[in-house]
């Protein structure tokens, strides 16, 4: 059976990344049948409850869109409707998706929603292993895929088809009986194999002795040469990888100071990721090392507000990026020699250092927390004004420090009558809610500065957090 020919495409616009608290705001899908687009389905949903300012500037969705759209229950009913026996679906992020959909199916039809899927993310991850980023609308550009005003579920289906140009007769070996379809992949047809060429002279052999004796004598100072540098850049910098990456913000412009324990010509891509409006957009520039240090400046004024993300990869298998050869001397040709934390494994069986800063808060982090201060009061009280005031009677939120919030959750009567072990259930899954929320609008710089404590009606503590970990039920 050709996987690629019958399938459908799926893709979601939801209210954040969480599964358990966030809402599904679109379902899009497309019936491939023979290669070609038969049938399509979208519809929007009205959400329960308000959606963040964030979800709306990174989707475009706003509640006015959707305000007059059916519920979640409907839609699903019309989505499972849309879906055959036997389909196979498509997803960008497959894990991601069937998570929203099974949960949502769960809870709102009480039914199990069990399918097979392809991951699209995971199969180009594997076919193209040098891209600087795996964003959908990214991958459509670098593969020459116009996305101007397309649906994702297209973008989705062009993808595939390049995909599927690349993939030629393997489809048995990737997809027959496996949940994990990069391991199936064949490796040979998919490499490019670079053929080595050159050339013989002619030599007349009352010259070969005399040409072989240069040969050897030069070839031995080389390497005697070589082995010394080898030896002096060993003993002056080693082989395990090291540094960081340092971010400064000012007027409009960010600064990364990018410190690594490697030798003056080592070239690291480095790649800054943010959104224009509801598109991501990415920076990258290859910095040469210097004296240690290396510099990336650019201008990010037109950038939306919110957290940006930072990566210098000292890579060895790229052939855009080639690494002086003093580097590979040391490293070895694809990195093979090096070590240390801060390395991950390549596609040539060698390693790639990598140093990543995953929130830089722009234009700072006190300017993100009183944007979304108000959000955040409001997503708190409708998150949970469901919740019966037998269980929950209040919710206050108090500031230790600029970085660091506490929540104080009044219990009503109803938490007296529950059992230790619904309590401990309790006051787990809502301080993980409360945690995510915070930190997902600014008002924490993370889970950990989040403190969440249970109290009676009268001011006493009834659940308190450990120091090591989850909570004393007093």
């Amino acid at each position: 059976m050709d996987k690629l020919e019958n399938y459908i495409i799926v893709s979601l616009e939801t209210t954040g990344l969480n599964h358990l608290v966030d809402e599904i705001l679109k379902i899009e899908a497309i019936r491939i049948e023979n290669g070609n687009i038969v049938d399509t389905f979208k519809e929007f949903i009205k959400p329960k409850f308000e959606i963040p300012k964030e979800a709306s500037r990174i989707n475009g969705i706003t509640f006015e869109d959707v305000k007059n759209s059916p519920s979640i229950e409907d839609v699903l009913d019309k989505f499972k409707n849309f879906r055959k026996k036997g389909d196979i679906l498509v997803a960008y992020n497959a894990e991601f998706v069937s998570k929203f959909i099974g949960f949502n199916f769960k809870r709102y039809k009480n039914s199990i929603f069990s399918h097979e899927f392809i991951d699209l993310l995971s199969l180009v991850r594997y076919i193209y292993k040098n891209i600087p980023s795996y964003n959908l609308k990214y991958v459509a550009t670098y593969l020459k895929i116009d996305s101007t005003n397309k649906d994702k579920t297209i973008i989705c289906y062009e993808i595939l088809k390049n995909l599927k140009n690349k993939i030629g007769d393997n489809q048995e070996k990737i997809f027959n009986g496996s949940e994990c379809i990069i391991k199936y992949l064949d490796e040979k047809k998919l490499k490019k194999l670079n053929k080595d060429s050159g050339y013989k002279k002619e030599v007349k052999k009352k010259w070969l002795l005399i040409i072989l004796t240069f040969l050897v004598v030069f070839l031995g100072c080389i390497f005697i040469n070589r082995n010394s540098n080898e030896k002096i850049l060993e003993m002056k910098y080693g082989t395990s990888f090291d540094g960081k990456i340092a971010p400064q913000i000012s007027d409009g412009k960010i600064k990364l100071e990018i410190t690594a324990n490697v030798p003056d010509g080592a070239i690291l891509e480095t790649t800054l990721v943010g959104y224009k409006g509801k598109e991501p957009t990415f920076n990258v520039q290859n910095i040469v090392i210097k004296d240690g240090k290396g510099e990336f400046i650019a201008d990010i004024s037109d950038w939306n507000h919110g957290y940006l993300s930072a990566m210098a990869m000292f890579r060895f298998n790229s052939d855009e990026i080639i690494q002086p050869k003093n580097i590979k001397a040391l490293y070895g040709e694809h990195g093979e020699k090096m070590e240390g934390v801060f390395i991950q494994e390549n596609h040539l069986k060698g390693y790639n250092g990598i140093l990543k800063y995953k929130q830089i808060p722009y234009p700072s982090y006190e300017v993100l927390r009183a944007e979304n201060k108000d959000n955040f009061n409001y997503i708190i009280i409708n998150t949970f004004k469901d919740v019966p005031k037998s269980i929950v009677n209040d919710i206050q939120i108090l500031e230790l420090t600029n970085y660091s919030i506490r929540i104080n959750i009044v219990v009503g009567d109803g938490w007296y009558n529950l059992s230790l072990s619904q309590k401990e259930k309790l006051v787990t899954q809502l301080s993980l809610a409360f945690k995510e929320l915070a930190v997902k609008n600014y008002q924490a710089a993370n889970n950990e500065n989040v403190v969440v404590f249970f109290m009676s009606k009268s001011g006493n503590e009834v659940a308190a957090p450990k120091v090591f970990g989850g909570y004393e039920i007093k």
